[in-house]
């Protein structure tokens, strides 16, 4: 039964698990998760590859919203910045 689970179902959705987690690690997990060998990460170097850009798009993206801010808007922002979703110390 987990074994047919693993190889033939649909892995939840990690938004599912965690809504505020981003999009674009979503897609990171969904590509490590994919059933297809082809079409999944090749080897640990692609997935690291990855996450180092996923981390420096989110801090530049960050860094430039607290230095372009000049009044405050009137959502909230709920999402959760991607360091905090992922060791980032690990990938250095």
């Amino acid at each position: 039964m987990i074994f047919d689970s693993i190889l033939n179902r649909a892995p939840l959705s990690p938004v599912r698990l965690n809504p505020d987690l981003p999009p674009k690690l979503e897609d990171v997990i969904n590509k490590a998760l994919e059933k297809d060998r082809n079409l999944r990460y090749q080897n640990a170097a692609d997935i690291r590859t990855d996450l180092q850009r996923l981390k420096r798009d989110t801090e530049s993206a960050r860094t430039a919203a607290t230095s372009g801010m000049s009044e405050p808007s009137k959502s909230p922002d709920r999402t959760i910045p991607a360091e905090s979703c992922f060791d980032w110390g690990s990938l250095h």
